[in-house]
């Protein structure tokens, strides 16, 4: 992968009690991060595991780890990854995910994406790679839908996995999605996020991902909480400015 190195770029790895998860996770990781012509760091932002999390990520000298004693949930730690982005000006960050879902080949994707287009905020699809089939529970292919739809129509942006988690955000958007207040950092916010970003003119576009069933629990495999999450999604995402 060619990567101008005038550029910084952090791969944020969100994390809690996946300490079976991350050792894999970080060393599929380990071949770009050795390379040294690239100014590219790794970050492991631990949200208060209780399990060993930490320790096996710390195995590894080309990862650091930012921890919190207090789980606060996948939204917070998202938002100290991106104030954290932000305080170190880099010019790129990408979410990468460390429960195995997201693979290594989608750093490649996401950047190569991003150096073709200049779009604000690239998304790893889940369902443009046909060689990689991923299935989705049918109350998320209904939400996936309408999140779809709503971005289209409102907005005109085209994106057909808008509740990918795995995103690569440039030095604009950085900026942006820290100006959301602190109040509203603890909902996991997909739509609400790239609502936000299409509200502040950010260009959005989509590549190829490649995407591992994760053994963790999800919160969508709760019917009640699915429908919870999409409907808070569309409403920040409709009426917060």
């Amino acid at each position: 992968m060619e990567i101008n190195n005038n550029l910084k770029i952090l791969i944020g790895i969100p994390a809690y009690n996946e300490e079976k998860a991350i050792g894999g996770v970080v060393e599929s990781l380990t071949e770009i991060l050795l390379k040294d012509e690239y100014d590219m760091d790794c970050i492991v932002f631990d949200d208060g595991s209780l399990d060993d999390t930490i320790k096996v990520a710390g195995n590894y000298k080309n990862v650091k780890v930012d921890k919190v004693e207090k789980n606060g949930g996948y939204g917070k730690t998202l938002f100290r990854m991106y104030r954290y982005a932000k305080a170190e000006n880099y010019d790129i960050l990408i979410v990468h995910d460390g429960d195995g879902q997201h693979d290594a080949v989608n750093i490649e994707s996401l950047y190569s994406m991003w150096s073709k287009t200049g779009a604000n905020v690239i998304i790893a699809s889940r369902f443009k790679n046909g060689a990689h089939k991923y299935s989705m529970p049918f109350t998320r292919k209904v939400g996936k839908v309408v999140w779809q739809i709503i971005l289209k129509v409102v907005w005109g942006t085209d994106i057909g996995d808008p509740s990918s988690g795995n995103i690569l955000l440039d030095k604009k958007a950085i900026n942006d999605i820290n100006a959301i207040p602190e109040k509203f950092h603890d909902i996991f916010f997909n739509f609400f996020m790239l609502a936000y970003f299409c509200k502040h003119d950010n260009r959005l576009a989509e590549t190829e991902g490649v995407f591992h069933p994760a053994d963790n629990c999800s919160m969508h495999s709760n019917l009640f909480k699915s429908i919870i999450f999409y409907v808070k999604n569309v409403f920040y995402g409709l009426y917060y400015k």
